[in-house]
């Protein structure tokens, strides 16, 4: 028996925890481990990975090789995707759905999902939702631990009996929500599993799967599948874009802004969906665009402008440049711009944005337009 995982996410979700939880389970039960150390930015919001590896032979090397991971469990699902080069042919990936924006111009939600659900083997679960139900957000890394518990020759119960091992000096109520979170996890990852094998689609089964209540989730077995027709609904968000749509005001708010930016409505319009907004990038200050990303950009020009909370206004502020589309260019006028307005305004980047003809209303890449429909209703302005 040989089990190689590779653990992701950003730092402060308990990544540690997950591996000390695999670790000490299988160090009771005469296996032998080997853990590397937590990788990446320790502080809150960056990116951290640990391998672990686990077996009944001896192990020579606390590194997994490229294509030799068995399972990569990811509490952040963009991170999933960064190490999905790890995944052996027969590999899982458990993901959550719950994004954390710690990189600029972070994908749609949904597409990322979709990524990681092109992969034969895999569960997305909300597992901000299903701590949050056992008692405490903090214990998404336990539901993260649940879950991947499914796919270890390792005693389910054995981990939560170290689960509880883990918790006992922060008393009886933190070491019940743990224990929670890990049936939570577990349950809910095998009612993911069926339901894809029943026909589901990613998106479908996640809708079911929020559907269940306590009393389904902490039961000893699974829920059942044959009752529930398995039909993706398109008239409501998901959870992971909920997730997205409510994180994206919550950051505006804890930044004592009263407005959005610019790009940040784009993010909302883009999670609602039935409209796309205009090809962007945002570029921090101190930042610079890369070719490849402005390759994206249609046409001659992009306009460039600035994200300020100090300058709502921009075009009587000069703070929109047409240029041409010239990636030394872009990147000189990009310089320009924030320096003609740090002096004055608290300056965090610029947008550039896909150039846009003016409508016959009037409208062009100045204001909040370029916006196509995706559905038959016609463009939207």
């Amino acid at each position: 028996m040989e089990h190689n995982l590779v653990l992701a996410g950003v730092g402060g979700q308990g990544i540690l925890s997950i591996a000390r939880g695999l670790s000490m389970t299988a160090l009771e039960r005469g296996l032998q481990v080997k853990q590397a150390e937590v990788h990446g930015m320790s502080q809150r919001g960056g990116a951290v990975q640990s391998h672990v590896r686990i077996a009944d032979h001896e192990l020579h090397s606390d590194l997994i090789a490229i294509g030799q991971a068995d399972v990569i469990v990811a509490v952040e699902p963009l991170e999933a995707l960064r190490y999905v080069q790890f995944l052996n042919e027969a590999g899982v990936i458990v993901a959550s759905t719950n994004a954390v924006v710690n990189v600029d111009n972070y994908p749609a939600i949904e597409q990322v999902l979709e990524q990681v659900a092109r992969f034969p083997q895999h569960v997305l679960l909300d597992m901000d939702k299903l701590a949050r139900a056992a008692g405490s957000a903090r214990a998404a890394n336990i539901v993260a631990l649940g879950a991947t518990s499914l796919f270890l020759q390792l005693d389910p119960g054995a981990i939560e009996e170290t689960v509880t091992q883990m918790f006992a000096s922060k008393g009886q109520k933190i070491v019940d929500v743990n224990r929670r979170a890990f049936r939570f996890g577990r349950n809910a990852a095998a009612a993911y599993r069926d339901g894809l094998q029943r026909g589901g689609t990613s998106r479908a089964v996640r809708q079911w799967i929020d559907t269940f209540d306590t009393e389904h989730l902490a039961g000893n077995e699974t829920p059942g599948v044959e009752q529930i027709e398995l039909v993706e609904s398109e008239d409501r968000l998901s959870g992971a874009e909920a997730h997205a749509f409510e994180r994206t005001l919550v950051r505006a708010y804890e930044q004592g802004r009263r407005q959005l930016y610019e790009h940040e409505v784009y993010q909302l319009v883009e999670i609602v969906g039935a409209i796309t907004p205009p090809r962007h990038v945002f570029v921090n200050k101190g930042g610079t665009i890369s070719p490849d990303a402005l390759a994206n950009f249609p046409g001659d020009q992009v306009v460039l402008k600035l994200v300020s909370p100090d300058v709502v206004h921009k075009s009587d502020a000069a703070a929109v440049v047409f240029v041409p589309n010239q990636l030394n260019t872009v990147r000189r006028e990009i310089d320009r711009l924030i320096e003609r307005h740090s002096a004055s305004a608290h300056v965090e980047g610029v947008l550039v944005v896909e150039f846009v003809e003016p409508a016959e209303r009037g409208f062009g890449s100045e204001l909040f337009v370029g916006i196509r429909s995706t559905r038959e209703f016609g463009p939207v302005i």
